[in-house]
């Protein structure tokens, strides 16, 4: 027995000098139930002001969708089993006049391919996203998509519905299929919190849910960035106090020092007008007794009377 522990995993014994480490499990659901939302807010926040954040944003956008997006080719056939090329013109026709602005979402404000950058970056960023399935939308083709904010499907909503179990937002049935989504209204600009609205049950079926799930029994995606966040963070503040350090050094590199040995500075010599002289009673530009405040590449200063410079070293 004592060749078997000694045996065993690192990881898996216990050591004081992995006082931080996580010494229990707990259902993935309990992590994300209570972590989501603040990692959630972290991510949004570095993606509007972390230029790493969003340059990785950036490459998901580019290198998943891409420039074109993704596109239909029909591959539709007669009934003798041969291409049949007008059909599939015709159809892929009308697939690009549908994912045009206006008409493929319900806001008018994506076209198919912006509407696919959008969602992978939200998925990226938040670590899911939601888009609902419109029947009878107002344009030609009767059906459009409407992007839905994580934030509305309540991450706080737990409880029972008809017998059937709400799991952070997400009613589910005994093994544990969505059945419906329950979201929030969306919120106006004097009450901005999704928190005080009403909630609306939306069915699966009108609803995709779009995440990379990780654990098995994980109902809720978390943000792509979320390993990273923190250290995202720090090299941030560590980026602003070097920028600050060199700034100051570039801006203040010395100061005058008071030698008390000296006397202090003479008066200087005025002639009848009051302009300032020198010792042989011709005008000079400046006082030799006063401090200057601005420095030129490459100038030269009179240090005032009874001061030295100090460098400075930020």
């Amino acid at each position: 027995m004592m060749r078997r522990f000694n045996r065993q995993w690192d990881a898996g014994r216990y050591s004081p000098n992995e006082p931080g480490w996580n010494l229990s499990t707990a259902p993935i659901d309990a992590d994300i139930r209570f972590g989501l939302g603040l990692m959630r807010a972290r991510a949004r926040h570095l993606s509007q002001n972390s230029d790493h954040a969003r340059g990785f944003l950036r490459i998901v956008r580019n290198n998943v969708v891409g420039a074109p997006g993704y596109v239909l080719q029909s591959r539709a056939t007669k009934q003798n089993g041969q291409p049949d090329q007008l059909l599939r013109n015709a159809i892929e026709s009308e697939w690009r006049e549908w994912g045009k602005r206006g008409i493929c979402e319900v806001s008018g404000k994506y076209t198919w391919k912006t509407l696919q950058r959008h969602v992978i970056e939200t998925v990226a960023r938040d670590g899911e996203a939601f888009v609902r399935i419109v029947l009878g939308a107002d344009n030609r083709f009767g059906f459009a998509l409407q992007i839905i904010d994580p934030e509305q499907i309540d991450i706080t909503h737990t409880g029972e519905y008809q017998g059937r179990e709400i799991r952070m937002g997400v009613e589910i049935d005994a093994w544990r299929k969505p059945v419906a989504y329950w979201t929030r209204e969306e919120p106006s600009l004097t009450r901005a919190s999704y928190s005080m609205g009403a909630r609306v049950r939306i069915p699966a079926d009108e609803m995709l849910h779009v995440y990379l799930p990780e654990f098995t029994s994980q109902t809720r995606g978390t943000p792509w960035l979320s390993v990273a966040m923190e250290r995202l963070h720090q090299m941030r503040g560590i980026e602003d106090a070097e920028l600050q350090a060199s700034r100051a050094s570039a801006a203040k590199f010395a100061a005058y020092e008071a030698n008390p040995e000296f006397a202090p500075s003479p008066e200087p010599l005025h002639d009848q007008t009051g302009a300032i002289v020198g010792a042989d009673g011709q005008p000079i530009t400046s006082d030799p007794g006063q401090f200057a405040q601005d420095l030129a590449p490459g100038s030269m200063e009179v240090v005032p009377w009874g001061y030295s410079i100090k460098m400075l070293d930020p």
